[in-house]
């Protein structure tokens, strides 16, 4: 798994675009998730990754954006 916080400009726009057209954030206006896109996070985890378990604190969201998840 690998975190990247520093977003590139293009990239940045993606998330952006993603969460307003395809996530819960979609009622959100733009400056707000602009704002949020500050705090984003990437991660990219390969099969049999846990990206979380049971009983692990509550400080994140997961989005996921390609793949599956179970």
């Amino acid at each position: 798994m690998s975190g990247k916080n520093t977003l590139s400009g293009d990239r940045k726009l993606e998330i952006i675009d993603f969460l307003k057209n395809h996530s819960i954030f979609q009622i959100l206006n733009r400056d707000i998730i602009e704002g949020l896109s500050q705090l984003v996070i990437e991660l990219e985890c390969g099969p049999g990754h846990i990206v979380f378990q049971e009983g692990d604190p509550a400080d994140a969201i997961f989005i996921i954006r390609r793949g599956a998840v179970a």
